[in-house]
């Protein structure tokens, strides 16, 4: 943000593959970008900082055009965390209710005690969401508060991640003069920036096809109920490109991203395309090779990696409500063909998905590869909005009302 009263918020997307900055305020429900730019990332390897000089200055670079642009200055980002292993589990806490109606003071006290389990182990908590209350252990309350009852629960999902990995992030961030309001799991932002409410309200899983790492978001209810990754990306298909086709790293992501595709075409055998030859020196600076060829290295990668996606989505124990239709995004959701590939293998509905909700978005920037940058835009206002309403806390208590309304207050921990 530019400062604390400023409507101008800040979003920073560290990937595997690009670093990407925007600079927007909240216009119309949605965002207007007043500043946006994408700097090849250096010092990150599936998302996990590897190197602090590089990625700092990977980080800079990107906002210090993205701030000119904007004519304005940032000191503080909501940051998405792409790497430290994702995971979730679900918390289940139970208190014992007041001898009268349920209130607001209730319930914080049943989510901080849910919120106050601490990881084992070198994980650290990325998000805590209430996904469903209980009362005397009928389940499926939305809100308690006005009813009575002898023993109040609640369901919260836990999305945890490496703590090395937010440690390092963080100070990478914060060696750029900048703040991290918040660390948001690359998934969630990702389903945030990509899907429509009515698909988190339903049940859909984003699949956001990163360079480094393949992340899966499930969302039922409008909530985030389970996070995972696999440790595949698009920088994987390049190799295979690279290494079977005998060709540099850049030259096999230019054929990949300009030809490429995982269905043989009827003409794909007879049309040739030019693969660079690597280094200098030889007799021939470049073969001919059938296109078939090209998609038929991309093809299996991408087939394992949705293979693998269908295993951990039937395995997260949310299939059935939250992984009944499927949305791509990210860089690697741009290859042709892979929506059908996908409802091949996940025998599911599949659509590709761009930003939503956001205007001024530079052209070359109004892809798939920028749902995250764009989901963290959003999970800042729900941020922001729940500070202004805690500001507002002791004034209505003061005045005898409740503080801020059970809604507004799980938004804070989100």
């Amino acid at each position: 943000m530019a400062s604390s009263r400023s409507p101008i918020i800040a979003a920073l997307d560290v990937g595997s593959s690009k670093v990407a900055c925007a600079v927007a305020t909240p216009h119309n429900g949605g965002h207007r970008i007043l500043g946006a730019a994408t700097k090849r990332a250096h010092g990150l390897r599936k998302g996990v900082v590897t190197d602090m000089d590089a990625a700092e200055a990977a980080i800079r670079a990107a906002v210090d055009i993205a701030e000119r642009m904007a004519q304005t200055e940032i000191d503080e980002v909501f940051v998405s965390l792409s790497g430290g292993f994702p995971a979730s589990h679900t918390v289940g806490v139970e208190i014992t209710a007041p001898d009268r109606p349920i209130d607001d003071q209730d319930v914080r006290r049943l989510l901080r005690q849910a919120g106050a389990k601490s990881e084992p182990g070198e994980r650290s908590v990325l998000h805590a969401i209430p996904v469903g209350f209980s009362l005397d252990g009928a389940s499926g309350i939305g809100d308690p508060r006005g009813m009575v009852g002898r023993r109040l629960g609640v369901d919260v999902h836990i999305a945890t991640a490496a703590s090395f990995a937010q440690r390092n992030l963080e100070m990478c961030v914060g060696r750029a003069h900048l703040r991290p309001a918040d660390l948001i799991a690359g998934a969630y932002a990702a389903g945030l920036g990509a899907l429509t409410w009515d698909e988190r309200d339903l049940g859909t899983a984003v699949v956001d096809l990163g360079a480094g790492i393949t992340k899966i978001g499930m969302f039922r209810d409008g909530n985030l109920v389970h996070v995972e990754s696999v440790p595949i990306g698009g920088a994987h298909i390049t190799n295979d490109v690279a290494r079977i086709l005998a060709t540099s790293i850049e030259a096999a992501e230019r054929l990949k991203t300009t030809r490429g595709g995982v269905f043989v075409g009827p003409q794909d055998d007879d049309e040739t395309i030019p693969v660079p030859a690597i280094g200098d020196g030889w007799t021939e600076a470049s073969s001919q090779m059938p296109l078939s060829l090209l998609i038929g290295v991309i093809r299996p990668r991408v087939e394992e990696i949705f293979e693998t996606v269908r295993e951990r989505i039937e395995s997260s124990g949310h299939a059935a409500m939250a992984g009944r239709k499927i949305v791509l995004t990210g860089g690697g959701s741009l290859l042709s063909g892979i929506d059908r590939l996908a409802h091949d293998i996940l025998d599911k509905p599949v659509r590709v998905a761009r930003p939503l909700n956001v205007t001024g978005l530079p052209e070359a920037m109004s892809s798939p590869a920028y749902t995250t940058l764009v989901g963290c835009l959003a999970f800042a206002d729900r941020r922001l909005e729940a500070r202004a309403q805690l500001h507002a806390v002791s004034e209505s208590q003061r005045r005898g009302g409740g503080i801020a309304r059970f809604g507004r207050w799980l938004r804070e921990n989100f």
